[in-house]
């Protein structure tokens, strides 16, 4: 299964790109990838006067914020989209991002609370916790019936350091190659606290935690919890994303002077030598597009997924270094995920969780009220006396997705276990898609994935002058969460090649990149 298999049909939500004014165009920059990381990667290039051209496959920009037009069955057109995305408030560099379209960050909403739900009825919520480090995690360990303070006694000392004593380089070379299954079964924690503490963790970077990387879990710990002082709640997106966000942002684009071309594919990219005296005659590139057309390109920023990325590099033999070539040749792609949006007559009862986290079920991850999230939901509910609701399944088998029809099923049965009320229910319509184009971050992975330079953290470090890379499968120096990730990538490929061309660049902002009690020995002078 690709993402391709799934693409849809009807008309997008977010307008297709302009037409090329010639037939071999040439760019400063060709950016590869219309998601959050290529988007974030133009927009700070355009920013500094340079010609940038964005190219996209699908006819919607946005990647896993894309947005498309459906009909239901009652004839109503509504927005459909790849899942609801929770935008915490230390996704630092994504919310800068938005803040250029939208200075006050309108387009976001807080939600008080996102509790999560064992499938033996335990909870774990996260309303009201103190922002202080460490006082945030204690809170959710002393809030939390489900661990008695006896088996939290049991985490043994390397295990307890290793969550509180993160360190970016550390932490992966000790971490790396052991499982987060590993990891958890050496807590002593199991049953529904390792539940509702760490398999949430995993699955939220759509990952299984017999596959998932230790270090890759307590990188998320560290990032959410204890390098984190804005707290455990988020905002949502109150529009469909489309015109709450990537709209906003193609239009910022076009009015810096970015050609933004959907639906077209580049099949391959050719390293020649530059023809012009900029980028200091360094290497150049040509593209040659899924029609045969070709695009000369000082500067290249690869922001395509996973499996985008690895079908372009075996199309261009000349591309990359050979260090890049081999980080890209071992990227892999986690389980599928599923998303399932439902239209229907009636409602769930008012004092339900705008989102729920779901654990120990047999496919259901999470489950999201958007007629109480966003916009144009809300008005469909309203005019219908119903509710619209989306569920998600993480990491699921293969050969599971295969069967869509019982797919939906089964998740709509397990609604109904969680929100009872639900069955009951008269189904207007639904869609259901499937997708496997996420990053897998299994075990001695991360020395291996390229960073936005395309050098590797193991071995040989060269990299390819006017090549950068983007995406959340980027290794980074910061902690940071795939929305975060993208962009961030996003934003740092854009820096390599500005620098390039000699233009000066600022420092992101970051979450620190030490644990909370490496940081203290520190201060006191312990080391």
């Amino acid at each position: 299964m690709n993402d391709a298999s799934h693409a849809p049909s009807h008309a997008p939500a977010t307008p297709t790109g302009e037409a090329f004014p010639c037939s071999a165009p040439s760019v400063d920059v060709a950016v590869l990838g219309g998601g959050l990381a290529g988007l974030a990667a133009a927009v700070e290039l355009a920013e500094r006067g340079l010609r940038v051209s964005l190219f996209e496959a699908n006819d919607y920009l946005g990647g896993r914020l894309g947005s498309w037009a459906e009909t239901l069955n009652d004839g109503s057109q509504v927005t459909m989209e790849r899942g609801f995305h929770a935008f915490f408030r230390n996704y630092l560099n994504l919310r800068e991002l938005l803040a250029r379209v939208d200075p006050d960050l309108s387009v976001l909403s807080p939600v008080p609370d996102y509790p999560v739900a064992d499938r033996t009825g335990a909870t774990l919520s996260f309303e009201g916790l103190p922002k202080t480090v460490p006082l945030n995690l204690l809170a959710v360990i002393l809030r939390s019936r489900a661990l008695p303070w006896r088996d939290a006694l049991k985490v043994p000392p390397s295990h307890s350091r290793a969550m509180v004593d993160f360190s970016m380089a550390e932490t992966y070379r000790e971490w790396d190659g052991f499982s987060a299954a590993d990891f958890i079964s050496a807590l002593r924690i199991s049953g529904v606290p390792s539940r509702l503490l760490f398999d949430v963790f995993a699955h939220s970077f759509f990952n299984d935690i017999e596959e998932m990387s230790a270090a890759e879990m307590l990188q998320q710990f560290h990032f959410y919890f204890l390098a984190n002082s804005r707290g455990l709640v988020f905002d949502v997106c109150n529009q469909p994303f489309s015109t709450g966000v990537i709209d906003k942002l193609a239009n910022y684009l076009r009015a810096r002077g970015a050609e933004l071309h959907c639906g077209t594919a580049v099949q391959a990219v050719e390293a020649v030598r530059a023809r012009r005296e900029a980028a200091s005659g360094a290497d150049g590139f040509r593209l040659t597009l899924e029609d045969g057309r070709l695009v000369d390109a000082q500067q290249v920023v690869c922001a395509m997924h996973v499996g985008g990325t690895k079908a372009l590099f075996e199309a261009s033999p000349s591309l990359g270094s050979a260090a890049t070539r081999r980080g890209i040749a071992a990227l892999e792609v986690t389980q599928p995920f599923v998303v399932q949006r439902l239209w229907l007559k009636g409602d769930v009862y008012p004092e339900r969780p705008v989102f729920l986290g779901t654990t120990g079920f047999d496919v259901l991850d999470n489950v999201s009220l958007m007629h109480r999230i966003e916009s144009e939901s809300r008005a469909w509910a309203e005019a219908r006396g119903g509710s619209v609701i989306e569920l998600h399944a993480y990491a699921v088998a293969p050969e599971r997705v295969e069967d869509e029809a019982r797919l939906g099923e089964l998740l709509r049965a397990e609604l109904a276990r969680v929100y009872p009320e639900t069955a009951g229910l008269e189904l207007i319509d639904s869609r259901l898609i499937t997708r496997d184009d996420c990053p897998a971050f299994k075990q001695h992975a991360w020395a291996k994935r390229p960073a936005v330079d395309g050098s590797l953290a193991e071995g040989p470090s060269e990299v390819m002058p006017n090549l950068a890379f983007a995406g959340d499968y980027v290794r980074l120096d910061a902690p940071s969460a795939l929305m975060e990730r993208a962009v961030m990538s996003g934003k740092l490929a854009a820096g390599v090649l500005l620098e390039a061309r000699g233009l000066a660049t600022q420092p992101l902002p970051t979450l620190p990149t030490e644990g909370w009690l490496r940081r203290g020995r520190r201060l006191i002078g312990l080391g």
